[in-house]
């Protein structure tokens, strides 16, 4: 495609192309298809490392902090029978250390499993374009030139794709009504009715 777009086309040249490796002859050597694979698989792969890098700031630094007050907002009229339960029996009813225990669960797991994951997933991809980086420059390749040009090209691409993100989690995740709330109030009171 590259060679129709260059027939037609005199100003595109393969040194400005992203694809600077593809010719139509490999040589002696076979090192055409490597170069061609490292960068394939590079460009991939920084793809995926931005997106995995961007989703795991938002999950942790926006969605958990929504999560937490959606999950209060729904559960508003079990908080209301809570309420009305604990004003009819003993004052002496002291659930504090229950509330404590359930809070350094939640933040003792998420801390060593989610969080941890996280790190561990994001530190592979990150290998990953390392050891591409390593190969690229293995094979005499212009490492600065193939950053530029691949993050040039996919730039456009991630902002609108996060801006879609947030747009999808402000309007339509975060606004849907689930009827966990009923179902929870059904659970705890089903001996009651």
């Amino acid at each position: 495609m590259l060679e129709i777009e260059t027939t037609m086309n005199p100003s595109i040249s393969q040194e400005n192309s992203c694809y600077e490796y593809e010719s139509t002859t490999p040589d002696v050597t076979g090192k055409y298809n490597f170069k061609k694979t490292i960068f394939y698989v590079y460009y991939v792969f920084v793809h995926i490392f931005v997106f995995s890098i961007f989703e795991s700031l938002f999950f942790w630094l926006y969605i958990t902090n929504k999560e937490d007050e959606a999950i209060m907002k729904q559960i508003e009229d079990v908080v209301l029978i809570g309420e009305l339960f604990c004003m009819n029996i003993n004052d002496d009813l002291d659930l504090s250390p229950i509330y404590d225990y359930q809070k350094t669960k939640r933040e003792d797991f998420n801390e060593n499993v989610p969080l941890n994951n996280t790190i561990l997933l994001n530190g592979y991809l990150m290998a990953i374009l390392i050891g591409c980086n390593v190969l690229m420059k293995r094979f005499n390749m212009s490492i600065r030139k193939i950053n530029i040009q691949v993050l040039k090209k996919q730039v456009p691409m991630f902002v609108l794709l996060f801006l879609y993100e947030y747009l999808f989690f402000a309007n339509v995740v975060y606004n849907y009504v689930p009827n966990s709330a009923n179902k929870l109030l059904k659970t705890i009171f089903k001996e009651c009715v």
